[in-house]
């Protein structure tokens, strides 16, 4: 089974996770709705622990990460918030991804921050790497701290150890980031952690950071070659697949990093602005276009991709495969 986020904007918005079959047959909504559950706004990442479903509730006035519990077939029943803005780094999140010790973290688009989680609300001490007063549970950091209503703004960390982000003003024209009224463009999205590892999309820099889940150092970076605006990382193995602009580009991270930055290898190219990128269970990879509405199947490494699920109503986020139980 696939689980599918959309963008959930204004025009056919679709903010449901929802489900297809293997075959790309509609299933229909995933989460039960009903007056108890939260609203759902523009959902982005997944990640399944166990039989859990955790969901970001991407809207800057949801700004949460829920739970929610198998409930047979293809549908999901709201458990619990496991992140919301009672931390004030949470604002306008955008993936998620566990550690082998089953801390969390989440990316931050509006505070342009990784906030890392031990539990519910829970945040993680700042690794030594960070000065004093960054947000609470900041285990990455903006290199500019006066991003969207944060009050106080955190100290500036910057590059290449802070993150890059980039600022637009209402008519849509880049601006300083610290321009009145400036709102974030660019910034943190994808996160996976492997091996005491947190790889970290860092869209404005065209680059994926890699930092010590220990010390929050940086250990390297990975950019150039086809590699262009990352947005979604992906954990095979021990290979991290970065999607992003027209790409989807690969670096092996039981490699060393050396010094500067290293450059990953080509894995598919000539998409139309990718977003979602999975496997299934029998190693097929899987794409999705955002604006041309559709996901592809490439059914061997060297094939073009072919249609899987098409004429989507809404923009696809995020793809995860859910194996057979």
């Amino acid at each position: 089974m696939w689980l599918v986020t959309f963008h959930g904007g204004a025009t056919c918005s679709t903010n449901n996770v929802v489900a297809y079959d293997d075959h790309g047959k509609e299933l229909g909504p995933a989460l039960k709705v009903d007056s108890s559950s939260p609203a759902l706004q523009e959902l982005r990442g997944l990640a399944l622990v166990g039989t859990s479903l955790y969901v970001v509730n991407g809207y800057k006035h949801c700004s949460q990460v829920l739970v929610y519990a198998s409930h047979g077939g293809s549908t999901y029943r709201y458990d619990s918030v496991y992140a919301s803005t009672e931390l004030t780094a949470m604002l306008h999140p955008y993936d998620l991804t566990f550690d082998a010790s089953g801390n969390c973290y989440v990316s931050n688009q509006d505070t342009n921050v990784v906030v890392g989680l031990s539990g519910p609300n829970a945040p993680l001490p700042s690794p030594p790497s960070l000065p004093d007063g960054v947000l609470p549970g900041t285990i990455v950091a903006s290199s500019i701290g006066a991003l969207s209503d944060v009050s106080p703004a955190p100290p500036d960390v910057p590059e290449p150890l802070g993150l890059g982000v980039k600022c637009i003003d209402k008519s849509g024209a880049k601006v300083a980031c610290t321009t009145k009224d400036a709102r974030v463009k660019h910034s943190v999205r994808g996160v996976v952690a492997y091996d005491g590892l947190l790889c970290v999309a860092d869209e404005a820099a065209d680059a994926v950071k890699v930092y010590d889940l220990g010390t929050g150092a940086l250990k390297g970076q990975i950019a150039g070659g086809e590699l262009e605006s990352p947005v979604q990382l992906l954990l095979q193995g021990s290979t991290l697949y970065i999607g992003g602009g027209s790409a989807v580009t690969s670096y092996d991270l039981s490699h060393p990093f050396p010094p500067g930055s290293v450059t990953p290898d080509t894995y598919k190219k000539g998409l139309t602005e990718v977003s979602g990128i999975a496997f299934d269970s029998g190693g097929t990879f899987y794409a999705a276009e955002r604006s041309a509405k559709t996901i592809l199947k490439f059914s061997h490494k060297h094939s073009a991709g072919e249609p899987f699920i098409t004429g989507l109503c809404d923009e696809p986020e995020f793809i995860l495969y859910v194996p057979d139980s």
